[in-house]
């Protein structure tokens, strides 16, 4: 699984860097990763996903271990000893650095495309 994480993660790093070579996507880029719904939310999932699965699996095999020795009530699911799934947002600083490199290209591509428009002004002729 792992082995499996780690290629789609490759595999989506070449696709977005080459997918921003177009504005449009820069642009899509940095508006997910500051409204906390993009590639990095889904990473965040994952992460929260896998310590979910680790403590529920925890809190089976002891439910297994307590209904193999006896000692399990007739009113034994106490909800507060459940594990619950948590997602932590990203703070608004890291939320920020992920999306330099799109705020960059957004200005790169801005700059040029403003100065070829402007040089195709300038050479066009009124008369």
């Amino acid at each position: 699984e792992q082995f499996y994480e780690e290629e789609m993660q490759r595999q989506v790093d070449l696709g977005q860097a080459l997918s921003r070579l177009s504005p449009a996507a820069s642009f899509r880029y940095a508006t997910t990763e500051l409204a906390d719904t993009g590639i990095g939310f889904y990473a965040n999932f994952r992460k929260s996903s896998r310590r979910f699965q680790d403590g529920f699996r925890e809190y089976a095999e002891q439910v297994a271990s307590r209904r193999q020795s006896g000692q399990l009530a007739d009113h034994w699911l106490q909800l507060e000893e459940v594990p619950d799934m948590r997602l932590v947002p990203a703070r608004a600083a890291d939320a920020v650095a992920a999306i330099y490199l799109d705020l960059l290209l957004l200005g790169v591509y801005t700059t040029l495309f403003f100065v070829g428009a402007y040089a195709r002004f300038l050479r066009y002729d009124v008369t």
